[in-house]
């Protein structure tokens, strides 16, 4: 619908090289052309200028009752010009010239529309008509020059263009490590009881010692074995078991003295593989023998007999009748008499503050990057934030700091205790009861000592692991101390670990995503924008083709103003699923709205992620730039609700462009409603509404709801 609005004169002075008013006929036509019904404009309901995609377009028309106005070689124009404080810009003019067969009581009737190019000093401009009369080479101008539009409605403008990056995972996860601990006991020839020389030799209390350190047993596998004389079925076989449950037996006794109390119980070694007799022990016989001292002929006779197999009785009655064998039986085969055991222990895996202080030694340069392995390396720096809280939590907890220094204690007391228990070993004056007494009573001492270590590294480990599930934080916190800290890691861990493209794409993205939320100078940001591009490249190098990569691409292509290259980027990267081709749509939503393509852009954003704030926002944007205002509200309102409380920018815009999209539909009450909200919370906005051409719709901002919205 258009308004028709008259005034009694046309505007005022723009400079056409046009000369000063002539006499005669120009004063009359001037005259003449000030008079209400016969000179007029229409101009679009509200007389707005709108952007879209940088580009202004406005219509309006104007009409001339030709009755004493224009008379043969008479003209009349009327000059559109655009007036702002650092300049002006002149349109063609609408021409009212006489012409054969004119009813000069007929109307004559021109539109036009005006395309140009917006720039930000144009934003609170006027656009103003000037009435010119030209007869000959004589010509004059109104006084006066009309305002027909104020300034421009750039609510295209209101994006928050949030540039989404995708930042690669790690894999990493906690491992349990085991380990296995080996250590034999050594029985006389046919028997099975064990030698007191064994009980208290230094590799078994060694082998006691280190379970006492480590002592979640996953599994135990004891066997025992027989030298190879006498007879298999009858003797060795037998033998061999019940040394095997002689060793079983010690086992429990010594489980008991490191606190394994429930070792006692029958069904502890149920879920361990049960006692093992293996009978004559040919295969370590095999292996050992020719590492003997015996003659080398008698070896090539026993790899014959070797050879030649058959039954065992049978081979080791041809292996007693060689010249050595009374060597072989007192050097060699007292090794074969024996019981072994294999004990699989489980280490504690590390846990987040174990992983933190790891990366805080690096970061400090006490340790080398490799010391974290590449996804715990990741780990870290994809959750730096936590982990610097986390270890600085733990740092700072006075009952974790005392129970570490505890450990500590424990750690030089136990180095103590095993430096006495080896010097009493080596003590050549201490013998016989006493020595045995004294060895016995110090090994106490170390196994104690270790097990209260075990007990107080659990104890950390659980505090450790207690402080980190209430630990938490976000990347987004990052001070600038720390931001430069993570940069300083991700560039050590492309150098340790050069083939690791997520390292490339993440540090770039971060290097994006800090320059788009800062306010450096453009020549500041281009330089980022080429060094995370030369990032990304890399990155797509080492992994052609991953979309995570692509969209970044696309970003730094959006940044650099190449918008058909960061479409091209986003196409293919939208072609993933889930959190990448969101933050693809985002992007491309963008591109959409800067292009005035305001129903693709709402596709875009209905296909990025809802709960990332300022998708529904730019969506709602999009939908009031295509008048699509009931959308616009759904869509402006889901922004609103997915943090209520809000009282950053995002929150304050949001109800702005309620308070336009209100203004739009010419509900007043709601305009109010939300323009107060907004300016309450960016005072700033008190000013911009008040200017804005938007409220001027309707006739809103001349409203008291209006005024006392802003005030």
């Amino acid at each position: 619908m258009k308004t028709k609005r008259k005034y009694l004169f046309l505007p005022l002075a723009i400079v056409l090289g046009l000369g000063t008013a002539g006499c005669g006929s120009v004063k009359k036509m001037l005259k003449e052309a000030r008079k209400k019904e016969k000179v007029s404009y229409t101009v679009p309901a509200d007389s707005l200028m709108e952007v879209h995609a940088d580009t202004v377009r406005t219509t309006f028309g104007a009409s001339l009752v030709p009755k004493k106005i224009i008379k043969k070689k008479q003209t009349y124009y009327m000059i559109p010009t655009l007036k702002y404080a650092s300049g002006s810009k002149t349109f063609d003019s609408l021409r009212f010239k006489w012409f054969k067969g004119m009813n000069k009581k007929v109307p004559i009737k021109k539109d036009t529309t005006l395309v140009f190019a917006y720039s930000p000093e144009m934003e609170y401009s006027t656009l103003e008509l000037k009435g010119v009369a030209r007869r000959k080479k004589k010509q004059g101008e109104q006084p006066k020059d009309i305002v027909i539009a104020y300034g421009m409605v750039t609510t295209c403008y209101l994006g928050i263009d949030r540039d989404q990056l995708v930042f690669a995972k790690h894999s990493y996860s906690p491992k349990t490590t085991t380990e296995e601990v080996n250590s034999a006991m050594f029985f006389d020839q046919g028997k099975y009881n064990i030698r007191r020389d064994e009980e208290k030799s230094d590799t078994l209390v060694k082998f006691v010692n280190n379970i006492s350190v480590k002592r979640k047993i996953v599994g135990v596998k004891v066997s025992g074995t027989a030298s190879p004389e006498g007879k298999q079925s009858e003797v060795n076989q037998p033998l061999s078991e019940n040394r095997a449950k002689t060793l079983i037996s010690w086992l429990k006794g010594q489980f008991k003295n490191i606190g394994y109390a429930s070792a006692q119980d029958s069904s502890f070694f149920n879920v361990f593989s049960q006692p093992e007799g293996r009978g004559e022990d040919w295969a370590n016989f095999e292996a050992g023998y020719k590492n003997t001292n015996i003659p080398e002929a008698d070896k090539t006779a026993i790899e014959q007999i070797l050879k030649e197999g058959g039954d065992k009785d049978a081979m080791h009655d041809k292996i007693q009748k060689l010249k050595s064998y009374p060597q072989l039986e007192k050097l060699f085969y007292p090794k074969l008499r024996r019981s072994e055991v294999t004990i699989v222990i489980e280490n504690l895996p590390a846990n987040d503050y174990q992983v933190a202080e790891k990366a805080m030694k690096v970061k400090n340069g006490q340790a080398d990057y490799s010391t974290l392995e590449k996804e715990e390396a990741m780990y870290v720096l994809t959750n730096y934030k936590r982990m610097v809280k986390l270890y600085n939590a733990c740092q700072q907890d006075p009952e974790l700091k005392r129970l570490m220094d505890d450990n500590n204690a424990l750690v030089n007391q136990i180095a103590e205790a095993e430096a006495k228990l080896k010097a009493i070993n080596e003590d050549t004056k201490l013998k016989g009861a006493a020595k045995e007494k004294a060895i016995k009573d110090q090994s106490k001492v170390v196994i104690e000592l270790k097990n209260k270590l075990f007990d107080g590294t659990q104890k950390a480990y659980n505090m450790q692991n207690a402080i980190a599930s209430r630990t938490v934080g976000t990347d987004a916190e990052l001070t600038e101390g720390e931001i430069k800290d993570l940069f300083a890691l991700y560039n050590q861990h492309i150098k340790v670990y050069n083939n690791d493209w997520r390292a490339y794409n993440n540090l770039a993205s971060w290097m994006l995503k800090l320059a788009t939320e800062s306010n450096e100078p453009a020549a500041a940001k281009q330089q980022v924008y080429t060094a995370a591009k030369q990032l990304l490249e890399k990155a797509d190098q080492l992994k052609k083709n991953e979309p995570m990569v692509l969209n970044g691409l696309g970003v730094v292509a959006k940044n650099m103003k190449d918008y058909k290259q960061a479409m091209d980027y986003f196409n293919k990267a939208k072609g993933a699923s889930g959190e990448v081709s969101m933050a693809a749509n985002y992007n491309m939503g963008g591109i959409y709205i800067k292009r005035g393509k305001y129903d693709q852009a709402i596709a875009a954003f209905s296909a990025a992620d809802p709960k990332v704030r300022t998708t529904n926002y730019n969506k709602g944007l999009a939908c009031i730039l295509s008048k699509g205002y009931d959308s616009a509200k759904q869509a402006l309102e889901a922004e609103n609700n997915l943090q209520p409380d809000a009282t950053d920018k995002i929150a304050a815009m949001t109800n702005y462009l309620l308070a336009i999209n209100a203004a739009r539909m010419n509900n007043v009450t709601d305009v109010a409603k939300y323009l107060s909200k907004a300016c309450k919370l960016d005072a700033s906005l008190k000013d911009k509404a008040s200017k804005d051409p938007e409220f001027r719709r309707n006739n809103i901002r001349n409203t008291n709801e209006f005024k006392v919205a802003i005030n």
